[in-house]
């Protein structure tokens, strides 16, 4: 019992001796409004427990979201450590999301990718599928330029001119 509900039980006796002064239409209006006063009472009662009810929900609900939240960007952030990592070894780095399991690269608390579960991941891709693997340009030095200097241009016809006039 809430202190309310004891200061009216405690002056109940003292209110049934009023009450006899007022007569019976006294008698009822003060009965109804205790029965209103208790029916508010309730109602409060019920109003409490079903705000509280939305304080459990909301709290779930807040729990659910963040959980969400944290799963999307860490497999987010999962992708772009992937597609990191086999930017200068695949040829089309944006295959490696598709062909690795991401699922298996863990993420902290905050957040932090494990690179090494990453490299191991990109380098063992490589070595199951080469073709994938970036093709690196390395010069031939036997195609360059061969000889000291380039061949003489053929003579234009200013030069024909110039040498017929002397």
């Amino acid at each position: 019992m809430g202190t309310n509900e004891q200061a009216a039980d405690q002056s109940a006796p003292a209110d049934s001796a009023g009450a006899e002064a007022l007569g019976d239409p006294g008698k009822k209006a003060l009965d109804a409004m205790k029965q209103k006063w208790h029916e508010a009472r309730d109602e409060a009662a019920a109003l409490r427990e079903q705000v509280a009810g939305f304080d459990a929900q909301l709290a779930a609900a807040r729990t659910e979201a963040e959980s969400k939240a944290r799963s999307v960007l860490a497999a987010q952030s999962v992708q772009y450590a992937v597609k990191a990592a086999a930017a200068g070894k695949l040829s089309h780095p944006e295959l490696a999301t598709k062909l690795i399991d991401l699922s298996t690269i863990e993420v902290n608390e905050q957040g932090t990718v494990d690179e090494s579960a990453v490299a191991t991941a990109v380098n063992k891709l490589v070595e199951e599928f080469p073709e994938l693997a970036a093709r690196r340009f390395i010069p031939d030095p036997d195609k360059g330029q061969r000889g000291a200097t380039p061949p003489p241009a053929p003579p234009t016809m200013n030069d024909i001119l110039r040498a017929a006039r002397g």
